[in-house]
């Protein structure tokens, strides 16, 4: 009877316990269910508001303007127009001689030796230095003809004349600029050891360029030195472009500095006397602009 009474008792327990996860088991699939509907709900209401966010940007358009994306609607664009600017009209004088240039905008405008300059003429700048420091600062009525005269020197008749033009450079950002070494006017000469001593301060020297074949030509950065030495067989009898020397600002702003040059030997060969004598020179540095 004992025996009876505890398989009973064991019986009940399973029972209960049967009853018990069934139940458990009922209660987690109806959480599950609640959390799938609830995530469906969630997922269509996203979606709903998307699509409504599309519908409401149908009218806007996406520029790029100055690498930034900005965002227009039609009618504002319908609104913005787009107004060519007009060309600026620059008269450019040289003694009795003038033409006229057009430039898209203020910064295009070249200041450097201008085309209808004589051959014989080194440029040495502008007279009207109000109206060329307007164009610099860009400050300068575009709405008007720009007059601007070029001012030059003469070396026609100057014997040995070791030239450069006058340089403008817009030192907005680093730019790389030529300043040609020539030697002009009545030349006669055959050998010549130059100097040239430039201010690193404001400007730094890249390369030699159009280097003439009986010229040999050396920087020496940390002396802010270049040296050129000439040699010919006879002597020159024309205006000789030594070389073109490239450099780039190192600074921005309004400044001016120029090369200075040194003459360490000049001759010219004497073919009555078989002998070398010293040959006269002159130097005409155009100055170098920097705005």
């Amino acid at each position: 009877m004992k025996k009876n009474s505890i398989l009973i008792t064991v019986a009940f327990a399973l029972l209960i316990a049967t009853a018990t996860g069934c139940s458990k088991s009922k209660e987690n699939s109806e959480i599950l269910d609640n959390d799938i509907s609830t995530d469906s709900i969630s997922e269509n209401s996203e979606s709903n508001n998307y699509n409504s966010e599309l519908e409401n940007t149908s009218d806007i358009n996406y520029s790029k303007s100055d690498s930034k994306v900005s965002l227009k609607t039609n009618d504002e664009e319908t609104a913005t127009e787009c107004n060519a600017v007009d060309p600026i009209n620059v008269t450019i004088s040289n003694g009795s001689d003038s033409t006229d240039k057009t430039y898209a905008s203020i910064s295009d405008i070249d200041l450097n030796r201008p085309d209808n300059m004589m051959p014989d003429h080194v440029f040495m700048g502008w007279n009207e230095n109000a109206i060329i420091q307007k164009i610099a600062d860009k400050s300068i009525d575009v709405t008007s003809n720009i007059n601007i005269t070029a001012e030059s020197t003469d070396i026609s008749n100057v014997e040995n004349a070791i030239f450069n033009d006058a340089t403008y450079v817009n030192a907005d950002i680093p730019t790389e600029f030529s300043i040609p070494i020539a030697i002009g006017g009545k030349t006669k000469f055959n050998t010549l050891d130059l100097e040239i001593e430039y201010d690193s301060s404001i400007m730094k020297f890249i390369k030699f360029q159009n280097v003439d074949s009986d010229l040999v030509c050396n920087c020496i950065p940390n002396e802010n030195k270049i040296y050129i030495s000439f040699s010919s067989s006879g002597n020159i009898s024309g205006q000789i472009d030594l070389c073109d020397i490239i450099f780039s600002n190192i600074k921005s702003g309004s400044l001016e500095t120029s090369l200075k040059y040194t003459v360490k030997d000049m001759a010219a060969y004497d073919k009555t006397t078989s002998a070398f004598s010293n040959a006269k020179y002159t130097i005409v540095n155009g100055k170098i602009v920097m705005y």
